[in-house]
């Protein structure tokens, strides 16, 4: 048997596939996070791949930004069907590609730099309107390594597949790629995804 988990890929197979036969290291009860599988019928079907945008804006800075000004950040996110069980929260699975600026009219105090995360999430508290979900991330930050971590809304329009989420989240990294060194910052933002199962 063979159940394809990255791509929207409908699998033939001649076994008939139990729940109970998918390792529990794939499963997670995230409720923004579509983790079903086909197991009743004669194929498997990986659900649940996300792909979409993030902006956000810093509302404050440390202090070795004090003289800086501040830019838009911006991103492609990407959501998996994949999580993680630890105690008695699911977390998804996902990544991050992005981009943060804070200007100077100094070259070298000018704070930018790539971000290139691995991140996890899952939800704190469901509300009748969408989940309170906890966003923990890390990896590259600029010029070092460094985190992310934050709070966010979650939103699903309708059956469209779209997910709208709106955050605020710290961050923090070793090196900004500048001379100013290690800076932390927090943001206030949106992220737009889009479950790309909904297209097939």
């Amino acid at each position: 048997m063979i159940v394809s988990s990255n791509t929207n890929t409908t699998i033939n197979t001649s076994a008939h596939i139990k729940e109970s036969d998918i390792p529990s290291v794939f499963k997670t009860d995230v409720p923004f996070l579509t983790n079903e599988l086909d197991v009743e019928s004669g194929s498997a079907k990986s659900l649940g791949i996300t792909a979409g945008i993030n902006v956000g804006y810093p509302v404050w800075k440390s202090s070795g930004l004090f003289n800086n000004d501040v830019g838009l950040q911006f991103g492609v996110i990407v959501g998996t069907p994949y999580g993680l069980e630890i105690g008695p929260f699911a977390f998804g699975l996902g990544a991050e590609v992005g981009y943060f600026s804070f200007p100077h009219t100094v070259a070298a105090i000018e704070a930018k730099g790539i971000v290139a995360l691995g991140t996890v999430n899952t939800m704190l508290y469901d509300t009748p309107s969408g989940p309170i979900s906890l966003q923990l991330g890390g990896g590259f930050y600029g010029a070092s390594i460094g985190a992310t971590a934050g709070i966010s809304y979650d939103k699903t329009i309708g059956d469209s597949g779209v997910l709208v989420r709106l955050y605020g989240r710290a961050n923090a990294t070793l090196d900004s790629g500048s001379s100013v060194g290690s800076v932390s910052w927090i943001s206030i933002g949106t992220m737009i995804s889009y479950d790309m199962s909904a297209m097939f």
